[in-house]
C-alpha cells in the first residue's frame, strides 16, 4: 500500500482520475477555490506534484469527472452560478457546455463512455436533465428528461445578472426575475 498524499488532514483530496501511476485529484492545497493536481505515486513528493487546471481567484471549482476516455468534465461557481467546462487530460480547455443561467445539481458519466447527463436548476427552470455526447464538436446538448409544472410558462419571464458594490467595494451578485415586457 502506498500513502499517496502525506499533510495531516490540512487539505481535502478528491481522486478524479488515473492513468496508471499518475492520479488527478481535485484539491484545496494551495489553492482555496480547488485545482486539479495529477500525482505521481513513484513520485509522491509535494514539490514532484503537477498543477493541472489550477484554482482561481474568482471561480469555485466545485467538482469534476473523467469522460470520453481522454476529458475532463468541471463544474464551477462563478457569480452565483454554474459554469460547465470541458477539458483534456493535460488541462487545456477544449469548450464551454451551452448553460442558462442557473445550477448544475447533478452529473452522471463514466471515463470510458462518451455520453454524460446533466442535471440543470434554475429560477425559471425546476429541473432539466441534458445528455450530451462528447464525441461530437461543436457540443451538442439535448433535454432528456424536463419536469415542467402545469400552468407555468417559462418563456414569458427572464432572468437577468446584476452587481451592486457593498460598503466595501465588494461586487455583490443578484437576480432580478420578472415578466418580459
Amino acid at each position: 500500500m502506498v500513502k499517496l498524499i502525506d499533510d495531516d488532514f490540512e487539505s481535502s483530496y478528491d481522486f478524479i482520475a488515473n492513468d496508471g501511476t499518475v492520479f488527478t485529484l481535485k484539491t484545496d492545497y494551495q489553492a482555496p477555490k480547488y485545482q486539479l493536481i495529477n500525482v505521481d505515486i513513484n513520485k509522491p513528493n509535494k514539490s514532484d506534484w503537477r498543477v493541472l487546471v489550477p484554482g482561481g481567484e474568482v471561480d469555485v471549482l466545485e467538482w469534476a469527472a473523467a469522460a470520453n476516455d481522454n476529458n475532463l468534465v468541471l463544474c464551477f461557481l462563478r457569480d452565483v452560478k454554474s459554469v460547465l467546462m470541458l477539458y483534456d487530460m493535460y488541462g487545456k480547455v477544449i469548450t464551454n457546455f451551452p448553460l442558462d443561467m442557473g445550477s448544475v445539481t447533478g452529473y452522471s458519466g463514466k471515463r470510458n463512455q462518451s455520453e454524460i447527463f446533466y442535471r440543470f436548476m434554475s429560477f425559471l427552470t425546476p429541473g432539466m436533465i441534458y445528455h450530451c455526447d462528447l464525441r461530437n464538436y461543436p457540443l451538442k446538448t439535448e433535454i432528456f428528461r424536463e419536469i415542467k409544472v402545469v400552468g407555468f410558462d417559462s418563456s414569458i419571464f427572464e432572468t437577468k445578472q446584476v452587481f451592486f458594490p457593498s460598503k466595501d467595494g465588494t461586487k455583490i451578485p443578484m437576480f432580478i426575475v420578472h415578466r418580459e415586457v
